[in-house]
Formats: structure tokens, C-alpha cells, sequence
């Protein structure tokens, strides 16, 4: 099923964020303990990370399986101090920048990190499946309780997939 497939590449896109600074700097998490998908929670939690969820809506065509996918990025951290936005500013904030990319500061709009403007790609499998761009749409933040802080981002893309041998 290509659901999985989709998990994998967007996991995969996380862990390659190796620079300096990133999600995954020389080979460990950096500034988040961990992403998880519905198929894997941490535990035990230890703040921030990333929980990611992928809905799929059916566009097909006569030929092939089509989608179109919006990922969902939720980052969570515990908040110790309500009363600045300084670990608002250093923690969840600098984790959804890297999600977001720095596409618009490169030659030709190609990111070096994160997501939006990323031509997704997916490993091969059954099918010949093919992603297109990513494109940030939606950011949010809020506080689930005194204590944690939950920020949001979601971005879209499509997927085409037809069976190499049908």
C-alpha cells in the first residue's frame, strides 16, 4: 500500500536534515527528541517532538491510483515560563522553521531542508509512484493545557501511482 510508503518518505525527509542546527544533526535527533508517526509513539515522551499524520484523498484517473495528501507536522513541547515567548521562539518555532524549509533562500527555490517546495520522493515499490512538490499551507499554535504547547503545520502534495505492470 502506497500509505506507508508516503509515512516512510516524509520520515525519511526529517532524518535527512543532518546540517547545522537541524532536526537530525550528525546522525541523532537535535533539537527534538524524536518524529513519530501513527505507527510509532515515543515513549516515554520527552519534549519537543514531532507527531505526523497523513490523510490520502482519492482523485483518481482511468489509468492510475491518484491522491491528494496533506500531511499534517504537530510539535509539541512543554512550557515552563507562560509569561515570555522565549521558549516559544527557541523550541517550537525553530522546529517548525526547519519543517518549513529554506526553499525561497536558494537558486531555483530547491530546499536544502524541510518541506515546502521538496519534490517528495518515493522509494521504489509495486507501484511507479510519483509525488509532486510540497506546499506549506496552514500554521497554527495553541496551548493544550498550562503546561504544553502544541504548534501546527500542514502541507499537500499529490501523488500519482500506476502499476509498472498492469
Amino acid at each position: 500500500m502506497i500509505f506507508a510508503t508516503i509515512h516512510q518518505a516524509i520520515y525519511d525527509r526529517l532524518k535527512a536534515d543532518t546540517g547545522t542546527g537541524g532536526l537530525y544533526a550528525s546522525g541523532a535527533w537535535n533539537i527534538v527528541s524524536g518524529a513519530y508517526s501513527l505507527f510509532g509513539t515515543p515513549a516515554p515522551i520527552v519534549f519537543p517532538y514531532i507527531l505526523f499524520a497523513v490523510k490520502m484523498d482519492q482523485d483518481h484517473s482511468l489509468t492510475a491510483d491518484e491522491y491528494n495528501v496533506t500531511a499534517t507536522f504537530n510539535v509539541f513541547d512543554q512550557l515552563q515560563d507562560w509569561t515570555t515567548t522565549s521558549q516559544f521562539d527557541s523550541r517550537i518555532a525553530a522546529v517548525m522553521n526547519r519543517l518549513h524549509g529554506d526553499a525561497v533562500l536558494q537558486v531555483g527555490r530547491v530546499p536544502t531542508y524541510g518541506f515546502h517546495r521538496h519534490l517528495l520522493v518515493l522509494p521504489t515499490n509495486g507501484y511507479t509512484a510519483k509525488a509532486s512538490q510540497c506546499f506549506v499551507r496552514t500554521y497554527d499554535t495553541l496551548m493544550l493545557d498550562e503546561h504544553t504547547m502544541q504548534g501546527t503545520m500542514t502541507m499537500t502534495f499529490r501523488v500519482s501511482a500506476l502499476a509498472a505492470t498492469p
